[in-house]
């Protein structure tokens, strides 16, 4: 009668609010051990679609992780999920090296590795060109509109670099708005 009455004033029970949680947490579990692996896989694939459309990169991510761990052995899968999870690592500054690209014949050397070198550089031109010469095939995988959306995160990281060549002189914790429009004048101009 008191765990009502606390429930009814809006208070939450940490003890019963745990066990549902872990109670759902089984439950979902065990409908999970009910579908086969490629369900399962074919589930966190899709989930991971879902959620980069939406624009929530680390559930992607980890969905997609999912998707990966799950796959069948079949290289096809497996390089379908890794080019979804290389456009979002290497947005996330997660660099995938060139062991992986060739461990699943996903690069012939030019397409990722290209990417990754103007990601890291902050170089917004090569970033704008390398997604205007790569539209199609982006577009065919469903990448297109994440490699649109990179371009901010293409940004961040020459302000960040801006920031940390201008700091080096002068130990300060702040960055002039001059400063950020000359990197990225000088990024995109051609």
């Amino acid at each position: 009668a008191v765990m009502a009455q606390v429930q009814r004033k809006g208070g939450d029970d940490p003890v019963s609010t745990t066990a549902a949680s872990a109670s759902a947490a089984a439950a979902a579990a065990a409908a999970a051990a009910s579908f086969s692996k490629s369900d399962q896989a074919a589930y966190a694939y899709y989930a991971g679609r879902y959620y980069i459309l939406s624009g929530e990169y680390f559930l992607a991510r980890e969905r997609l992780m999912v998707a990966l761990a799950l796959a069948p052995r079949n290289f096809g899968n497996k390089r379908r999920i890794l080019n979804y999870l290389m456009l979002l690592n290497i947005l996330c500054f997660r660099f995938p090296t060139q062991t992986l690209r060739q461990r699943y014949d996903i690069d012939d050397g030019t397409l990722w590795g290209e990417v990754i070198g103007v990601v890291k550089s902050g170089n917004v031109l090569g970033y704008q060109q390398w997604v205007g010469r790569h539209e199609e095939f982006l577009a065919r995988r469903g990448l297109y509109v994440l490699a649109l959306e990179g371009q901010s995160r293409v940004m961040y990281r020459l302000f960040a670099r801006t920031f940390m060549l201008m700091r080096e002189g002068e130990k300060q914790n702040y960055l002039y708005l001059k400063h950020l429009l000359v990197a990225l004048q000088l990024a995109t101009s051609g």
